[in-house]
């Protein structure tokens, strides 16, 4: 016999047995035997003995559970469409923009080395591009 105490005991984790009898001593000696049944399911649509549960209860209401299942997985889709379609428009700024900052930065190193400046033009020439090609690299893993 499961008493309270033993499941309140057990609330805290474990795996309870779904059907619980409960036993109590009536009034005139007679025992009265209870059982309590628990249900649980995952995901959106419930199996298919509820679906005609609930249609028993409320007409339409299995009707409207897959409707909103179907709802919401749609929303879901379109959601990760948004988000795949936004992370290709930021990864092709960033390579525009790292390409400009490469084209600009070598421009400035061959014009110090025109000039005669030949130790800003290999830091810039060298530093530049390294730090351009360590950040990309970076991101494709």
């Amino acid at each position: 016999m499961t008493t309270r105490r033993q499941l309140k005991k057990n609330k805290g984790g474990g795996v309870r047995n779904p059907v619980m009898p409960d036993q109590k001593q009536g009034h005139s000696g007679v025992t009265v035997t209870q059982e309590t049944e628990a249900a649980v399911f995952t995901g959106p649509i419930p199996p298919p003995e509820a679906l005609e549960k609930y249609n028993t209860v409320l007409p339409g209401a299995a009707d409207r559970i897959l409707t909103m299942a179907e709802q919401n997985s749609e929303h879901g889709r379109s959601l990760d469409k948004e988000v795949v379609a936004l992370s290709h428009k930021y990864a092709r700024t960033g390579q525009l923009l790292g390409f400009g900052i490469g084209i600009v930065a070598l421009s400035i190193a061959a014009f110090c080395a025109y000039i005669g400046q030949t130790i800003p033009a290999t830091a810039i020439g060298v530093s530049v591009p390294a730090a351009l090609v360590a950040a990309f690299l970076k991101t494709k893993r």
